[in-house]
């Protein structure tokens, strides 16, 4: 019952915090407010090690979405709230994908989850129980007639009639005066929080299956007739040709990449530096693909433990090698392109995407190296993503392209007014002494946007409150000043 009464509180707290409100320190309140809940509802779940840094991140996540407000952040908060959600249960879960499984599950069915688990923990030391238990069963069937009912009433002028009818005559009777979209915020931060803190087992078979997966690659032991070990050194000579080949191929296109990339001083124009660049890097995607692919094709087994197969895991680590080059000459077509036209998010996108293809080529060596699983590839590079995703968050990205691209002569100043919206701040210190900067600000209708800013935060509580749309305002109401 004590966790019951819980769930509601936190309910009630989800619906202060966010009806009719803005996200900002609420998001931040709401994310500490439930790791603390779970430190005493779930002290077993809690004390695994991923659930704590999951959890850490999600504040974290929510510090950021308080700090910087952008659609990064936001989004990012969402992720690690949804991932972290599937890891708070009672199996351990050992493999993301089926995390991720469990996070949709408790997302939609959670609630209904944790009342099931919540009437078998009563016990038959309550009294009602077994009406419990016939309201409980009830809860479902409603639950799917209301939506067709809704339906039918819309589609039904006479059923609708009587609707309003019946309503009035509650209202009359009862004096109610209820607000169904608070009652449906309420209801979502419920179920919501349900899908935290109630009790949900896991998905059993699932987490069997991975339950004796390993990092290390261990040798299949079996006798091997001649016909087989003969097919096994054909697949030796097999992987020694494709690899020398690919190899050679791949040398070519790094080569021409040297030449006409890292040390060319020709000039090309936006629209050559912006296919070079997209073309690129798609295909920096999929040569890493087939990268992947072919090196776990041929390291998948016995193949890594064969005798003397020191050449072929060399010329493995040359094409993983100069799969890495190859990302790095995108990366410098990517420099390219920001050095002539300025930055943006898509570039930057680039750059956080290469580093990821590079641990993920750094992880492809570890395995063949390891030799190691495929389920370390994927647990290593995922985690890898979401600690690139955290990172990218903690970042200001517009504040920081605004003042790079505000040191370049002749800026796109309707880029930098109309295409980003979490950089007011530097854009007024820079119009402050700057008349003609200032003037060119102004046609891009730099006011307008002033004073959006400025009567959307006058409306705000304090939990929409974050520092980046307090510091916008604060610039905002100075520069006001001195213009006047």
């Amino acid at each position: 019952m004590k966790k019951s009464f819980l769930i509601l509180l936190l309910a009630l707290w989800w619906h202060l915090l966010t009806w009719e409100a803005q996200l900002g320190l609420n998001t931040l309140l709401f994310s500490v407010s439930i790791t603390a809940a779970l430190v005493w509802i779930k002290p077993q779940a809690f004390a695994r090690t991923e659930v704590k840094y999951l959890l850490a991140a999600w504040c974290t996540a929510g510090f950021w979405v308080f700090w910087h407000n952008s659609i990064l952040s936001i989004m990012v908060y969402s992720l690690f709230g949804f991932v972290t959600l599937g890891y708070l249960q009672e199996i351990k879960v050992r493999f993301w994908v089926f995390g991720i499984v469990e996070s949709i599950r408790a997302l939609f069915g959670g609630w209904w989850i944790s009342i099931r688990h919540q009437g078998e923990e009563l016990g038959d030391k309550y009294a009602f129980l077994p009406s419990w238990r016939k309201v409980r069963l009830l809860i479902l069937p409603v639950l799917i007639v209301l939506p067709f009912y809704l339906i039918y009433s819309k589609a039904n002028t006479a059923l609708e009639a009587f609707n309003t009818t019946l309503l009035n005559w509650a209202d009359r009777l009862f004096q109610l005066e209820l607000d169904w979209s608070r009652v449906v915020v309420f209801l979502l931060g419920w179920a919501l929080v349900a899908a935290f803190l109630g009790r949900r087992n896991g998905i059993a078979p699932l987490h069997q299956w991975v339950a004796n997966w390993t990092y290390p690659l261990h040798r299949k032991r079996q006798r091997l007739w001649p016909a087989k070990t003969m097919a096994l050194k054909q697949e030796y000579q097999s992987a020694l040709l494709t690899f020398t080949a690919l190899n050679v191929l791949l040398g070519i296109i790094n080569l021409l990449d040297i030449v006409f990339v890292w040390f060319s001083r020709q000039e090309r124009t936006a629209s050559e530096l912006s296919a070079y660049v997209h073309e690129g890097t798609w295909l920096l995607i999929f040569s890493i693909v087939l990268a992947m692919m072919v090196v776990l094709g041929f390291f998948r087994a016995n193949l890594n433990f064969i005798t003397n197969n020191q050449r072929l895991r060399l010329l493995a680590y040359v094409w993983l090698g100069q799969n890495a080059f190859l990302a790095l000459s995108v990366g410098v077509r990517n420099g390219h392109y920001i050095h002539h036209y300025a930055l943006a998010h898509g570039r930057v996108v680039v750059v956080f995407f290469l580093a990821l293809v590079l641990f993920g080529l750094f992880t492809m060596y570890l395995k063949v190296k390891g030799p190691k699983t495929i389920y370390f590839l994927l647990q290593t590079n995922a985690t890898a993503v979401m600690v690139a995703l955290l990172l990218a968050s903690s970042f200001n990205w517009d504040r920081f392209i605004t003042n790079y691209n505000l040191k370049r002569e002749n800026p796109d100043l309707y880029l930098l007014v109309q295409g980003l919206g979490n950089n007011l701040t530097p854009l007024l210190q820079a119009a402050e002494g700057n008349t003609m900067l200032a003037d060119q600000l102004q046609a891009y209708d730099l006011s307008k946007r002033g004073d959006r800013l400025a009567r959307k935060w006058e409306k705000t509580d304090w939990r929409s409150w974050n520092w980046s749309e307090y510091r916008q305002y604060q610039a905002w109401q100075k520069y006001l000043k001195t213009i006047k």
